[in-house]
This record gives C-alpha cells, sequence and structure tokens, in this order.
C-alpha cells in the first residue's frame, strides 16, 4: 500500500524540509512533522543526510550547503557551476559533489576541499561509501567510475547510454540509464548483472538495498530488481515521470518523489 505524504506547488523549491517519518502504519497515517525549514539561494538540486541524521548536506545551483540537525547553516561552498548531485558519508565525514561542468569534488566535514577532479562526461550523479573511502559516479560519457578516497580511478564501465543514477552499499554499485539500463557491479568492477525496464525509458534514480535494486523511471513506475537481475515487481505510480527513489537497507521501506510534486511512501 502506498502512503501519499504531501503536495506542493509545482515550482521551483526554495527550501530544504527536513520531516521525521515514523515507521509505524500509526504515523504513516497521518501528516509527516516539519521539524525545520532551511531558505537556500535558489532551487535545491540534490540533498543528503548521514546515517545518524546529524548532518544534512543539500545543493542549491551553485553552492553546496552543509547543515546540523537542527537545521543551522554549518557552512556554505560556492563552486560557482551547477550541480547536480551530493553525497555525504554515514558518519557525515565526508561529502562528494558532482557538476554538471565535468567536475567532482570531496569535501571533508570541515569545509575543507579535499581533491578535485575533472571528468569526460557531465557527472549526473555521485554517491560515497558508509566509510567515505569510494566514490561512484555516473556520466554523460555512458560511464560508471569508480574512485578511491583520494580520486584516483580504480575501473569504469561503459553502459549503453547516458548514466543518470548510481548507488552504492556494501560492496554494491547500482547505475541507471537512459534508454532503461540497469546494472549490478561488485567493488572491483565486475559487471554482476543488466538488465532493461520493459518500455526502455529512463531511469531516473535507483537505489542499492541488501537483496537488489529499486528504480524509478520516467514512465512513471518503480521497479524492484532481485539480486539476481530480474524484475520482481512494477508498481506504476500515474503518468508523471518518478525523479527519486530511497529503499531501506532491509528492502522494507521505500519513498519516492514525483513530478507532480508527491512523494509516496511503501
Amino acid at each position: 500500500m502506498a502512503y501519499l505524504f504531501s503536495r506542493a506547488k509545482k515550482s521551483v523549491l526554495l527550501a530544504l524540509v527536513l520531516v521525521i517519518l515514523a515507521l509505524t502504519l500509526q504515523s504513516l497515517a497521518e501528516e509527516p512533522l516539519k521539524i525545520w525549514s532551511y531558505k537556500a539561494e535558489s532551487g535545491i538540486t540534490s540533498v543528503s543526510v548521514s546515517a545518524d541524521g546529524k548532518y544534512i548536506v543539500s545543493s542549491s545551483k551553485k553552492s553546496v550547503y552543509v547543515l546540523d540537525n537542527n537545521g543551522k547553516e554549518l557552512w556554505k561552498y560556492y563552486v560557482g557551476r551547477d550541480i547536480n548531485s551530493v553525497s555525504i558519508s554515514a558518519d557525515g565525514k565526508y561529502i562528494a559533489v558532482g557538476l554538471e561542468d565535468y567536475i567532482v569534488y570531496l569535501f571533508d566535514r570541515d569545509r575543507k576541499k579535499l581533491w578535485k577532479k575533472e571528468t569526460l562526461g557531465k557527472v549526473k550523479s555521485v554517491s560515497i561509501s558508509a566509510d567515505g573511502k569510494y566514490i561512484v559516479y555516473g556520466a554523460s560519457d555512458n560511464q560508471v567510475h569508480f574512485l578511491d578516497h583520494k580520486g584516483n580511478e580504480k575501473w569504469n564501465y561503459t553502459c549503453g547510454d547516458v548514466v543518470d543514477s548510481v548507488s552504492i552499499y556494501e560492496d554494491k554499485i547500482g547505475a541507471g540509464t537512459w534508454g532503461g539500463g540497469i546494472y549490478l557491479f561488485d567493488i572491483n568492477g565486475n559487471n554482476l548483472w543488466s538488465n532493461k525496464t520493459p518500455n526502455r525509458r529512463d531511469i531516473k534514480s535507483v537505489s542499492v538495498f541488501s537483496e537488489g535494486i529499486v528504480a524509478s523511471s520516467t514512465d512513471g513506475n518503480i521497479y524492484l530488481f532481485d539480486d539476481t537481475g530480474n524484475i520482481k515487481w512494477i508498481k506504476n505510480l500515474g503518468d508523471y515521470p518518478l525523479k527519486s527513489v530511497s529503499v531501506t537497507p532491509d528492502g522494507k521501506y521505500i519513498a519516492v518523489g514525483s513530478k507532480d510534486a508527491n512523494v509516496y511512501f511503501f
């Protein structure tokens, strides 16, 4: 059963809103509790939260913001170029940033820029491992790139189209591409499996968990792939593209963001 949490105006978001969603049937039926909001300089393009909830990193069009769990701005870094994706390590110590303008940054929690890496394609998505040792990014060069904590590329893999989303969980890396491609890799870059969604529409977001991958698509569908690449189920949420998806590590709960300004929870 899907729970529809919120409907916002169909306009560019100018504030970052943190909500607590208590995972019980009783609380799922209630309105989410807004703890605080933060006004950024322009629309929010990406957000990531540390595992303990103490740190929130977000990006507007050209700046990175790091906030504490009370909504206080700890620091801001102006990069001056369009940011597509941010990702914070589980302990909040490291922050990866992917730019439209062919760049990946790694910062520490104290705002120090550890390194800057120029890329061959526009960086569409970035994901950092829980311990901050590895960074994976997907790009317009049709490749998944895997970096160590110093920014050295350990491996890359060419997919069939633009890699719009990547996700790293433990020793697995998932990727979603234009044209409905889904890929799963191990930490050494071996392609464990790949598959295509039935109607070949673009994959906008993937989230890896212990038993597979959840993906959202521009066709309005959520797809669940098992650990061998088979589609276990497909859930349609309407005609609007589904822009973002996140699944808990055990696969019990899934959150989905849609272009129709709704957030769904399963």
